[in-house]
């Protein structure tokens, strides 16, 4: 599984470069704030904040005697306990690789929420069945939520650069912005978003 995790993820990286740009991004950012101590974090347009708070957590062992009531004695167990390191330190690995992934559900759940509010303001609609990525109504209000998965989802990705939002925030949170290692923001592609529109399949 590993040796073909290892070529998968160096096919997906020849076939789709820029979204691994887009990954190399997010990470540098959150490891110029691990490297501070500070949380990667991102408040969407909407105003919802996100954080991910992956800190280094302590191991205790604690060694115990219980009753077996199967074999009918006492047996001796070790439990171990994870509990938060005194000094609260970021974990700077678990934050650098969850930083990507994390981001791409924030967007997701930004899109979601963009969407519900679009549906109840701009078509009536008010009856929702949502997991994560997956929006449902009711059949009769199916074709306005088809629309408004697509004109949110435009509007998110046309009206400003999100990538530019995240590394402003993330440079007001730094003590020492200017002497971070940050990254550039990727350059943009040609992608015309208003064809999303006329998609079939949003989402692909």
């Amino acid at each position: 599984a590993s040796y073909l995790a290892k070529k998968n993820w160096a096919s997906v990286n020849m076939v789709i470069s820029d979204a691994a740009k887009g990954m190399a991004f997010i990470r540098g950012i959150a490891e110029a704030l691990s490297k501070e101590g500070k949380l990667f974090g991102f408040t969407t347009p909407l105003g919802f904040p996100f954080v991910q708070r992956y800190i280094k957590f302590k191991p205790n062992s604690i060694k115990l005697s219980l009753y077996d009531r199967e074999v009918k004695k006492h047996v001796r167990t070790q439990v171990t306990l994870r509990t938060p390191d005194s000094t609260a330190q970021v974990d700077f690995r678990k934050s650098s690789s969850a930083a990507s992934p994390n981001f791409i559900h924030c967007l997701d759940s930004l899109h979601l929420h963009s969407t519900v509010l679009h549906c109840s303001d701009a078509y009536d609609v008010n009856d929702f069945m949502l997991i994560h990525d997956s929006f449902a109504t009711v059949p009769a209000d199916a074709p306005k939520m088809f629309a408004a998965v697509r004109e949110t989802f435009v509007h998110q990705y046309s009206n400003g650069c999100l990538y530019t939002e995240v590394l402003q925030q993330s440079k007001d949170k730094l003590e020492s912005p200017d002497e971070a290692e940050l990254p550039e923001v990727p350059p943009k592609g040609d992608l015309n978003l208003d064809e999303v529109h006329n998609s079939l399949y949003c989402f692909l």
